[in-house]
């Protein structure tokens, strides 16, 4: 006996991330025909063309100026690092057509799940934790999605921990027409990752020193050595350093 087809739900989940622009990479510089400098630009560009993307092996028109002045929205999920705030942008739209399928009270709930932290050698690995972010609702005059409205909303989390998070999306609705109303959830999982690496090495003074040989003191002082690498994408400035002993 064959089984009964599904409908696809009235609803569906958009969900963009808000990060930082990057500038666009041009053969040209940007300029404006009207700038101080714009026909000296143009004049540049043409003789670039000229001479077949100067000089490159593989006859690119244009020289490569790296850089123009356009923004551009990454078009992946990105790297996300501890300390970091995630934020993304949410759109939940009825995209149907027909004025008969209409989304009424439609609810979505937005939750981060955290796996917890890696099990160790000695220690077994940590419980994951929710955190509730955010609740959407249709507007309050209407409670419902027609065909071809939209209800957005942001959220952010302040990432703690490391390992793997999820945001969880779920939406419910009802419909007029019996049956179409649903319940569906969608996962989008990443990564988060250490932006630092932090090494120490202890050293003690050498015993037949001058120094350590004729002062008690200084033969038991340790020095510490400590190294900090930056791991991630960009630069980052240092603002405080705290040594605390583990006591």
């Amino acid at each position: 006996m064959a089984q009964p087809t599904r409908e696809p739900h009235l609803v569906s989940l958009k969900v963009l991330r808000a990060a930082r622009p990057s500038l666009v990479h041009s053969p040209t510089p940007f300029s404006l025909p009207t700038s101080l400098g714009g026909p000296a630009l143009a004049a540049l560009d043409a003789s670039s063309v000229l001479d077949g993307g100067g000089g490159g092996d593989d006859g690119a028109l244009g020289r490569d100026h790296v850089l123009s002045g356009a923004l551009m929205l990454p078009s992946t999920f990105g790297t996300i690092y501890l300390g970091e705030t995630f934020s993304a942008l949410l759109s939940l739209s009825n995209d149907l057509a027909s004025p008969n399928h209409t989304a009424l009270s439609p609810v979505l709930k937005v939750e981060m799940h955290t796996a917890g932290p890696a099990a160790t050698a000695t220690v077994p690995a940590g419980v994951g934790g929710k955190h509730h972010l955010k609740t959407i609702y249709a507007p309050t005059q209407k409670d419902a999605l027609g065909p071809g409205e939209s209800v957005e909303g942001m959220v952010t989390h302040e990432i703690k921990e490391l390992g793997m998070h999820s945001l969880v999306c779920t939406v419910t609705y009802a419909a007029k027409v019996e049956g179409e109303g649903g319940k569906a959830a969608t996962v989008y999982k990443f990564q988060v990752s250490n932006p630092l690496s932090v090494r120490t090495k202890a050293h003690a003074p050498h015993p037949l020193t001058a120094s350590s040989s004729l002062s008690p003191t200084e033969r038991h002082k340790v020095f510490l050595e400590v190294q900090v690498q930056n791991q991630g994408e960009h630069a980052m400035s240092e603002q405080k350093r705290f040594c605390l002993p583990d006591m």
